[in-house]
């Protein structure tokens, strides 16, 4: 996952609404301080809560990118002894010298047994949902263990298959229920990040009238933007002539701070 420039911008905002903002320096009234007090410490915990949550949906996306390596790579190693083994049951049905030839209908009956359970070439295969692939494994696993198949190739051949073909079917198994359970994890943390968020925008926006009106009080209202970065007009006009969010001063900071770099920011419409 790549954080959004939408996401560094509130991290760089934050950051910098919180560090510049000196209460006795913004008013001399208690009442007022004390509610700017308030904002300002709801603010800075949204700003870390917002933090965590981006951090720890990177380092989520991170681990369910390296499962799903893991899957894609199991899925080849499945599919090469999938395609071995198939050769070697077709060999073994099939393939016979003239004068080892069975008769025309045993012929059939084999031809009969590979193609119902063998049908899928390991392209074919290759096709098929990390899921499919393993139900397609585990049915010829079941039919080397008992069955038709099992009593024409011989237990010693039968057994030799089953065992070059579970490890890899067990492995492919277990990467997919590791992807799924990666991305059931990435669930929850995008849900904690979209609240997070909400929270954030919220108490910005609060903090951002109580800023106000504490600065109206003293008629300083046309001093806001030396405590609110939005307002500011060097970064307002950054923003209207469309600067890119990595060139924005504190970007680095905020983007190791949920372990990024900035040159990983995804750029995009901002709202």
């Amino acid at each position: 996952m790549r954080p959004s420039a939408q996401d560094i911008r509130r991290l760089i905002e934050g950051k910098h609404d919180d560090s510049a903002l000196d209460l006795a320096q913004v008013t001399k009234v208690d009442a007022m301080r004390v509610a700017l007090g308030h904002t300002l410490a709801e603010y800075r915990a949204a700003h870390g809560g917002l933090t965590l949550a981006l951090a720890l949906a990177i380092a989520q996306a991170g681990e369910t990118g390296e499962a799903r390596a893991r899957q894609a790579e199991k899925g080849v190693k499945a599919g090469e002894q999938y395609t071995y083994v198939r050769d070697l049951i077709y060999s073994a049905l099939l393939v016979h010298a003239p004068e080892a030839r069975p008769s025309a209908e045993e012929l059939g009956r084999r031809r009969k047994l590979f193609d119902q359970l063998l049908s899928n070439n390991g392209s074919d295969l290759s096709r098929q949902s990390p899921k499919a692939r393993v139900v397609i494994l585990q049915t010829v696993l079941d039919a080397l263990t008992a069955g038709p198949l099992r009593t024409t190739l011989g237990n010693a051949q039968s057994e030799q298959l089953r065992a070059r073909l579970s490890t890899a079917t067990e492995e492919l198994a277990t990467a997919n229920a590791d992807v799924e359970r990666e991305v059931r994890e990435d669930a929850v943390h995008f849900e904690a990040l979209a609240q997070a968020r909400t929270t954030f925008d919220h108490r910005q926006r609060v903090h951002l009238r109580q800023l106000e009106t504490t600065l109206d009080e003293g008629n300083r209202l046309d001093e806001v933007g030396n405590y609110f970065l939005a307002r500011d007009a060097a970064y307002r006009a950054r923003r209207q002539a469309g600067a890119p969010i990595k060139a924005e001063p504190g970007v680095t900071d905020a983007a190791t701070a949920v372990g990024a770099t900035p040159d990983i920011i995804e750029e995009g419409p901002e709202s």
